[in-house]
């Protein structure tokens, strides 16, 4: 039993060219199809990634400002206020000696650390007095208010 290669003899097999070999040739629409759509769940993450370090975790309706400020950098403490005065670090609701732990932790890093502190509109200025309070009494001396460009 001998076996031969394709035959050009014209027998209708679509997988044959005119010269008689088999035609092989690959599909790059699924892959680019595939690639084009994890390109953009990588930019949404990315996005999205990017403003949760933007912030304390929390959305908060920050007060209007006509001026705009820096912007955050990746060493910066940021503390969010909410309107019932919970302090607000990383997603998580903490007390003021946990922020003070973590307010000492960022100065042994970095002694210029910036304190960003994001209250809403509704809070008490006490409560946000006491926060900055808090950081200038451990040395910090870089601190801000976070606000929202007024349009």
């Amino acid at each position: 039993m001998a076996v031969t290669g394709p035959s050009g003899g014209g027998n209708g097999n679509e997988f044959e060219d005119e010269e008689g070999g088999i035609f092989a040739e690959i599909n790059v629409t699924p892959l680019v199809d595939v690639m084009l759509v994890l390109l953009i769940i990588f930019m949404v993450s990315t996005t999205i990634i990017t403003e949760e370090q933007k912030s304390a975790g929390i959305k908060v309706d920050l007060p209007k400002s006509s001026s705009t400020g820096g912007a955050a950098e990746a060493g910066d403490v940021i503390v969010a206020l909410t309107k019932e005065g919970q302090i607000v670090h990383g997603g998580e609701s903490i007390s003021l000696e946990q922020l003070k732990g973590i307010l000492e932790a960022a100065k042994t890093k970095n002694p210029k650390t910036v304190v960003i502190v994001q209250a809403d509109k509704e809070v008490q200025h006490g409560r946000v007095a006491e926060v900055l309070d808090l950081a200038r009494s451990l040395g910090l001396e870089q601190l801000a208010i976070a606000t929202e460009a007024s349009q």
